[in-house]
Formats: C-alpha cells, structure tokens, sequence
C-alpha cells in the first residue's frame, strides 16, 4: 500500500525501494511481485517488468495463475509472439483449468492469422472447462459423474469425427491416458495435453 501511495504521488524511485525492502522481508509473495510488475509496467518499464515476472514464474510459491497471464500480457505488449506463445503453453501446462490462458492463446493464434489453431485452442478451452465443471460436480454428486462423462463423451466423439477437435482434446476430455502415438498423429502442442 505503501509503494502504491508513493507512486501515485510520483515518487518511482522510493516505490521500488519500498518494494525492494517488501521482498527483503517476503521473498516469494505474489501479492509483492505483482505490485512490482504493475508499478513498471505502468510506467512503460516493460523489460523490467518481464524480469520481475520472469522471477516471479521461478519460485514456486509465487508462480501462479496470474503471474503466468500478467506474463504473456508482458509478451504481447513487447510484440514478441514466439514468447508469448510459449508462456502460454507453458503456462497451460502447469495450470490447464485457467481459462483466461486459453483464450489469450486463441487470441494469440487468430491475431497471427492461424485460424484453424485457434479454432482448435478454442475446442480445447470448451472441453477443459466441462471437464473442470465434472470434476466440480463430482465433489457435491458423484452419482450424476457417470451422465455427465457420457455426454461429454458423446459431444466429444461428434466433435473428432467432424474433425473440429484434434484427437489429443478428445484423450484429454475423456480422461484417457495419452500416449506419444497420439500426440504426433495430430501435430497438437504438447501444452494443449492436460
């Protein structure tokens, strides 16, 4: 709060001692390290800003949802898409439910004119987020599991015959192991396996 008043009265330098003095005393704080991501990159520091967050994404305490999107915004506002895609995936990789990840990675593929990727990262957002809803419900009614894997598994096969979801989506929404065999048969990036 401290770093935030300094800023907002102009003082930038005495906001990143404040924040330095922060991460003395917390070293592995997201709250810290997002403070000090959004005090650089509203002050058109971005380098600076991609290096706090490149911190941030090595520790584990403080590798988080966020950091991982506030990342790939990084990518994108330095116009490095090969960045920004591979923050995204990896991003994806460690946390496969958060769906603000795959939506930047389909805006990402459809600002690149890759139509058909995005297309497919957009099946692979829908089939996460009913996976997450079964594994929700599961907790509060395990007995209405089995009708909603079934309809999934029904919506999911209609989706791969008409070839509007790769194979690798349809493993992953069913909740079948994946093999090597599968994942080069449809050319999907591994990051889109969760």
């Amino acid at each position: 709060m401290a770093a935030k008043e300094q800023w907002l009265s102009g003082d930038i330098a005495l906001a990143r001692d404040t924040l330095a003095n922060a991460f003395n005393a917390n070293a592995d704080s997201e709250n810290i390290f997002l403070a000090a991501f959004k005090l650089e990159f509203e002050n058109d520091e971005l380098e600076r800003a991609r290096f706090i967050l490149d911190k941030a994404r090595a520790s584990d305490s403080s590798s988080t949802q966020r950091v991982w999107m506030k990342s790939a915004i990084v990518e994108r506002e330095l116009g490095d898409a090969l960045a920004e895609a591979r923050v995204l995936k990896e991003g994806l990789a460690k946390f496969p439910y958060f769906d603000k990840l795959w939506l930047m990675l389909g805006q990402l593929e459809e600002r690149q004119g890759n139509l058909d990727a995005a297309r497919q990262v957009c099946c692979c957002y829908c089939l996460s987020c009913v996976y997450s809803r079964i594994r929700s419900v599961a907790c509060i009614c395990p007995r209405q599991v089995c009708t909603l894997q079934a309809y999934v598994s029904t919506i999911v096969n209609t989706l791969v015959s008409n070839n509007e979801v790769c194979c690798c989506c349809k493993v992953s929404a069913l909740n079948i192991p994946c093999t090597s065999a599968k994942l080069i048969e449809c050319n999907a990036p591994a990051a889109l396996i969760f």
